[in-house]
């Protein structure tokens, strides 16, 4: 039989209902929680219904039924609990302040942004869980929906916030802001903030090791550890030199120096921006990554990146795992995806190392090991 407690949990599930049904000018509607199990000692069923009675000084309404029990007779037991109005729906649950700031902010919305009703409606929990916030997302929402192209930075938006706090909401926004435009006034498919909405950003930095020391022949430049922005690294051209990909920074950095070779740190699956890089597809390319679903995930979508080049997996293969079997850890749980630009065995291994939650880290493998492998497919 449930205890107080546990009844006020039940009636707290229908709470985001209430909310939408609020919105939606809908009535109240009286909730009700079955009591459950009675117990089957008549002293245990007495304590029980007894501490259901200051629920009823909270003003819900027990509903009781007469039973019969071949030792006590007829006896009147609880049945369920109701809650006959949404003032004490609210304060059965402890509600009754963030629903009040609710309400104040739903009115807020609607007064400045109406367009967001539907997503209110959808969502009314997020509105309480930015509860403080309303004005400053408000402020954003309205200037994009005057501007929804502003060809600005996140910090330059003319718009009376923090700088910082289109940056530091974007989830939020995000939502908010896909409610508002349409399709045609942002890139929909665009899987990051600023590309959606038409604002300038940054472009990523690719860092990269000139393991043949290219600028210092070509240009007297003795660097070999570099970064640049991916415009700028498409003006390296590196054509036809054998290329290195490497998923994570240790072993990018202990590397040696190679004969027309230069190394890229691939951070994971920021692999993608290399598409952008046109002269890559003319090298020679090996990525190396951690053997887990991961790792296996980010040579697809280099491959997916780069459709015309030729990327060798290496040290991504059984003999490498079993070899290292000793360092083996839990990786990362993943969902088993199609990776169609994995070969068969490639593919095989994917999906045994999902299917079994396993890691072996790119660091556990000596850069030796990688340096027989370049070496014999030379």
């Amino acid at each position: 039989m449930l205890t107080p407690d546990a009844v006020r949990q039940k009636f707290a599930r229908h709470y985001e209902t209430f909310l939408r049904e609020l919105l939606e000018n809908k009535p109240f509607t009286a909730l009700s929680v079955r009591v459950g199990k009675l117990p089957e000692q008549f002293s245990e069923l007495r304590a029980a219904a007894a501490r259901l009675d200051p629920l009823e000084r909270e003003r819900c309404r027990i509903e009781r039924e007469t039973r019969t029990f071949r030792q006590w007779g007829k006896q009147s037991v609880p049945r369920a609990v109701w809650v006959d109005s949404a003032d004490v729906f609210l304060r059965l649950i402890d509600k009754q302040a963030e629903y009040e700031a609710f309400v104040n902010d739903v009115s807020l919305i609607r007064q400045r942004v109406p367009a967001l009703e539907a997503w209110m409606i959808a969502s009314p929990l997020k509105v309480i869980v930015h509860h403080g916030e309303w004005d400053a997302l408000l402020e954003v929402c309205a200037y994009f929906q005057e501007h929804p192209q502003p060809a600005l930075s996140m910090r330059e938006l003319p718009i009376p916030v923090h700088t910082k706090f289109v940056e530091t909401h974007q989830r939020i926004l995000r939502e908010l802001l896909d409610a508002l435009l349409s399709p045609g006034q942002g890139e929909s498919e665009a899987s990051h903030f600023a590309g959606r909405f038409g604002l300038h950003e940054d472009a990523p930095l690719v860092r990269i090791r000139l393991l043949d020391n290219q600028l210092e022949s070509r240009f007297g430049l003795a660097l070999t550890d570099i970064s640049l922005p991916v415009p700028d690294l498409n003006q390296l051209n590196l054509r036809s030199q054998r290329g290195l990909i490497v998923e994570n920074k240790l072993p990018f950095l202990r590397l040696p120096m190679l004969p027309e070779t230069f190394a890229i740190f691939g951070q994971g699956f920021a692999v993608e921006q290399l598409g952008q890089v046109g002269w890559l597809s003319e090298c020679p390319l090996y990525y190396w990554g951690d053997l887990d679903a991961q790792g296996f995930q980010i040579l697809a979508l280099l491959r997916r990146s780069l459709p015309t080049a030729v990327i060798r997996a290496v040290l991504m293969d059984r003999t490498t795992f079993d070899a290292y079997a000793e360092y083996v850890v839990e990786g990362t749980p993943a969902p088993l995806i199609d990776l169609p630009e994995l070969d068969e065995e490639e593919r095989r291994l994917y999906r045994w190392l999902v299917e079994r939650n396993l890691r072996l880290e790119q660091e556990r493998i000596p850069i030796s090991a990688l340096l027989q492998v370049i070496i014999y497919y030379e």
